[in-house]
């Protein structure tokens, strides 16, 4: 089973090594970090990542914008805005599917009913 690989996005050293920290004793690797949105796009080009991790008290923009900047690949990633403070975060998934049938329609509307099952 191959790590998974994050990628975070703070100006925040305090919050950079927390997060580091927690997902390497998960079992995750950070592989790269930027301080904010305009460094992370080419660097993000360069990187194999499964999830980007954003500092959401950090961001200027809002949630949406934030995605939109970050999801206009091709690769399948999540993007976890996340804030300590409030000890929460939001977490959007991008997954590219092709031959879709009504059945994948109704499964990726219904995601969060879904989950609740699991």
């Amino acid at each position: 089973m191959r790590t998974c690989r994050a990628f975070i996005i703070s100006a925040s050293p305090l919050f950079v090594d927390a997060i580091t920290h927690l997902l390497e004793e998960e079992g995750a690797e950070v592989v790269a970090q930027a301080k904010n949105l305009e460094d992370a796009r080419p660097m993000l080009g360069n990187c194999e990542v499964d999830a980007i991790v954003v500092d959401r008290n950090d961001i200027q923009l809002r949630d949406a914008e934030v995605v939109s900047h970050l999801m206009d690949s091709d690769r399948e990633q999540q993007i976890v805005l996340l804030t300590i403070a409030g000890n929460e975060m939001v977490v959007y998934h991008k997954e590219k599917l092709e031959n879709v049938t009504p059945h994948d329609l109704v499964k990726a509307i219904c995601v969060k009913e879904a989950k609740r099952v699991s």
